[in-house]
């Protein structure tokens, strides 16, 4: 379940119910993001095209990669 909650209200503003059978990230790339908004997001799943899709809609994310992510400085 995907729930963006709306900020001044504190309500679900959308809801996405996924099967059990589909990944994490599929539901992700369906939620109706407005400009502005903040993604708060657990042990992200390395799916940097969403981030992409994020970015270019001018939305903020912050995102907690797994462990086995290697990231190189």
């Amino acid at each position: 379940m995907h729930t963006p909650l709306d900020y001044d209200g504190h309500l679900p503003a959308y809801v996405n119910i996924t099967d059990g059978k589909s990944a994490d990230t599929k539901g992700a790339y369906d939620l109706p993001l407005l400009k502005g908004s903040v993604i708060a997001k657990d042990r992200f799943y390395n799916e940097l095209s969403l981030l992409n899709v994020w970015d270019s809609k001018q939305v903020y994310f912050v995102v907690r990669l797994q462990k086995t992510v290697k990231v190189n400085h």
